[in-house]
């Protein structure tokens, strides 16, 4: 713009910087492609993948998914926490616009001035703990059942004691139970590593899992025999 970086907020200038670092990835869910400051709405653009978020689930779903939205900012830290804080500042609203990269479908949250200046300053996570996990599993159970590898379908995400358990079907036709539970030691610590490499939606997850004083586990249920394949990850190990 024609303005002097003199006129400029400090959260203009902000934006501009992380723009500029565009894409940043998001792991496999997809990445933020642009940041962009108009008519007072800060507005981050996503192109996500449509194996992880389906459109017509969460656009069936939008309050719902809102509300996740505000408990995951007001949990945030570091640079979001900052960004919050300066966008509160100028007085200006918040949207975050999510488009396909498949099928080129397209949904916004915005937040309003007002819904922004209102957000609590408390992290939700620390102090409610048990609200954020219901309303991340809400948000998880909205884009369910879905097929996540060939003959898994994942039918739901449920709070079972410590941990909080992903319910899969198996095709047995495909797989065989006692081949799964056979190899279950190696693949619990690969399934342990390769969460800590999904990036900062996946972060955000296990931190209100953790907060929340659960595990989480995937049982994997024969679509014929009903025998039970059970990987189990405590609390103290996310």
């Amino acid at each position: 713009s024609a303005e002097t970086s003199c006129s400029k907020t400090k959260l203009q200038i902000q934006l501009e910087l992380a723009n500029k670092q565009c894409p940043i990835s998001l792991g496999e869910m997809g990445e933020i492609s642009g940041i962009t400051y108009e008519d007072n709405v800060v507005t981050f653009n996503y192109e996500m993948n449509e194996e992880y978020i389906d459109f017509d689930q969460i656009k069936a779903n939008s309050t719902a998914m809102k509300e996740n939205v505000i408990i995951f900012l007001q949990n945030s830290e570091g640079a979001i926490k900052n960004l919050i804080a300066e966008i509160k500042n100028d007085g200006a609203g918040l949207a975050m616009a999510y488009k396909g990269k498949q099928s080129g479908k397209t949904f916004t949250i915005t937040l309003t001035p007002e819904e922004i200046a209102s957000m609590s300053e408390a992290s939700q996570a620390d102090t409610e703990p048990a609200s954020a996990l219901d309303a991340l599993l809400k948000n998880a159970n909205m884009q369910l059942p879905r097929e996540d590898a060939q003959g898994m379908i994942t039918e739901k995400i449920v709070v079972e004691g410590d941990y909080v358990v992903s319910m899969i079907k198996v095709d047995e036709e495909i797989y065989s139970i006692a081949d799964l539970n056979a190899g279950k030691e190696l693949t619990k610590e690969i399934l342990k590593e390769t969460l800590k490499g999904m990036g900062p939606v996946v972060d955000h997850e296990m931190k209100v899992y953790k907060n929340a004083g659960k595990g989480i586990a995937y049982k994997y249920i024969g679509n014929k025999s009903g025998e039970v394949y059970l990987i189990e990850i405590a609390a103290s190990d996310l």
